[in-house]
């Protein structure tokens, strides 16, 4: 199952990035949600083939955007987009982690 939750995160953020571009014409919100999305879709591909360096690559990569959300939204206290994107990946990285365990 966390490997499909993955799959739709990645999707996700590929689609918030894509939305950043097309709101505010934001060329790091289109390059950073392209790469983190795919790096996160490539983990589910691994986690789906029993790789166990899915796993990691799919839990730091959303890791690594609970980070950056979770200062953004601290910062701008705003929830579009980086209320959503911090919950988004805290959920992702809640599921990695159960699964894990």
């Amino acid at each position: 199952m966390a490997a499909y939750v993955v799959l739709v995160y990645g999707v996700l953020v590929i689609a918030g990035g894509i939305m950043g571009y097309a709101k505010a014409q934001s060329k790091p919100s289109l390059i950073a949600g392209s790469l983190f999305g795919i790096i996160a879709m490539v983990g589910s591909l691994l986690m789906l083939q029993k790789s166990a360096s899915g796993f990691y690559v799919s839990l730091a990569a959303s890791f690594l955007l609970l980070v950056f959300f979770s200062r953004r939204f601290g910062a701008t206290k705003k929830f579009m987009p980086a209320g959503l994107m911090m919950a988004l990946s805290l959920i992702t990285v809640l599921v990695l982690l159960t699964s894990w365990l």
